[in-house]
């Protein structure tokens, strides 16, 4: 008898939980929990990909803007010497500094983008935000 009964009180407890479940099911929070592993693993690999690519990006970059920095010093930004003296000067500095600013800058974009949207095209790609 007390085993009936203990029967019967697993399957009301089944059934009035269940009821409430639906409840708790809101389409923001299920999506929210369902998702995010798909997120992090998403964000983790976008974050792998955003160092090389902020460091290559950001080194070049820095490169080209010290040269013309030095280039516009010695006087003419587009002439031929002064451009090779900035290559020369200034080259070396920007690819430090720029390959260092385009890691950090790598880094948070690939995790910022991975998450928001994971293995998409754009999270893979490193822009500036």
């Amino acid at each position: 008898m007390v085993k009936k009964f203990a029967s019967y009180i697993a399957v009301v407890a089944t059934v009035i939980g269940s009821s409430v479940l639906p409840s708790l099911a809101d389409d923001s929070t299920a999506y929210k929990i369902k998702c995010f592993p798909y997120k992090v693993v998403g964000s983790s690999l976008s974050t792998v990909a955003g160092l090389p690519l902020g460091f290559t990006k950001g080194a070049v970059e820095g490169s080209m803007k010290t040269t013309k920095i030095v280039a516009n010093k010695l006087g003419d930004e587009d002439g031929g010497w002064q451009l090779l003296a900035g290559s020369v000067v200034g080259g070396p500095f920007g690819v430090v500094g720029g390959a260092a600013y385009g890691s950090v800058a790598g880094v948070i974009h690939g995790a910022k983008t991975g998450y928001e949207k994971p293995f998409s095209m754009d999270s893979f790609r490193f822009k500036e935000d």
